[in-house]
């Protein structure tokens, strides 16, 4: 029998991802809607954030997110930059999320940018090579584990995907065209030492 979860713990989680403008394979026709894709989450370890999602809790919740990608729905959509709510605000959209599927433990995603205000703004971002990220949007709760992680409950609801400006270290990125999961491990290294020694001259 599965523990029971006190709904007064349950918080908003927010995981972030980096993300990195690749060179696209070919140049995007014009009038198509320009769509990225990458890895947008990470099941059965620890997290940046100290956080593991279990793998069923994490399946579930795509599975039900799915329904909205299917069916295109605002569901789907997300916003450019975290709102401190956990409701999706429409009037803030600049993405729809097309496609979640999973590689072992890699929730790999695809998004489509759209033609609003903030969409046209990520647009510009991307062409100007702006690095942003990208991240998750869930209400849940943890439990602290042996290990001193972080521990994703059964109450988790996963709410959304959004770009966000200031992204966390992990192994995800969006590019236009392919996921190349090696060289986002490569990168990762480089901007967690850039990461240390600004923290280190930021002390000074």
């Amino acid at each position: 029998m599965e523990p029971l979860v006190d709904q007064s713990q349950r918080k908003i989680l927010q995981e972030f991802y980096l993300l990195e403008r690749a060179e696209p394979d070919k140049p995007r026709e014009k009038g198509k809607p320009l769509k990225l894709r990458g890895v947008f989450s990470e099941a059965n370890k620890k997290n940046q954030n100290g956080r593991i999602y279990p793998k069923p809790i994490l399946e579930r919740e795509v599975n039900k997110f799915m329904q909205f990608v299917r069916e295109r729905r605002a569901g789907a959509v997300g916003e450019l930059d975290h709102p401190d709510v956990s409701v999706v605000q429409l009037a803030n959209a600049s993405h729809v999320i097309t496609d979640l599927h999973w590689e072992g433990d890699d929730l790999l995603g695809e998004i489509e940018v759209l033609p609003t205000r903030n969409g046209q703004t990520l647009e510009a971002l991307h062409e100007a090579g702006i690095r942003v990220g990208l991240s998750s949007r869930a209400v849940g709760s943890t439990q602290r584990n042996n290990e001193g992680a972080e521990v994703v409950q059964e109450d988790l609801q996963l709410l959304t995907f959004d770009v966000v400006s200031n992204p966390s270290v992990s192994t995800a990125m969006l590019s236009e065209n392919k996921i190349i999961l090696e060289e986002i491990k490569k990168n990762n290294s480089l901007v967690i030492i850039n990461s240390i020694i600004d923290d280190i001259l930021n002390q000074n």
